[in-house]
């Protein structure tokens, strides 16, 4: 039975080292969270114990209303918070295991 208490960004550190723990050998570039995974703690875990790449999408009740959006190209290609003339893409070209967390 799940503790009401644990909140799904305190499970997100959980689940990722116990599944390092079982697949010691496993080796992530991409770290993929939805937005409730959205909390520094998770990224720094990511970036500097997995050293692999968080990709989370913000979650908009922990944004800063005052900084810019991301916006979406009439492709609904994402585009830079500051130039909406600049799309942003995929650009790795070989397969890569990642991590899927929800």
């Amino acid at each position: 039975m799940q503790h009401k208490a644990l909140s799904d960004s305190g499970m997100f550190i959980l689940a990722c080292e116990n599944l390092l723990k079982h697949h010691r050998y496993f080796c992530f570039d991409y770290v993929l969270g939805d937005s409730s995974f959205d909390v520094t703690k998770n990224y720094q875990f990511v970036v500097e114990y997995m050293d692999a790449i968080p990709i989370i999408p913000i979650n908009p009740r922990n944004s800063d209303p005052s900084l810019p959006c991301v916006g979406m190209s009439a492709d609904s290609i994402p585009t830079c918070p500051r130039d909406p003339n600049l799309a942003m893409r995929y650009t790795v070209s070989r397969k890569i295991p990642i991590i899927f967390v929800s």
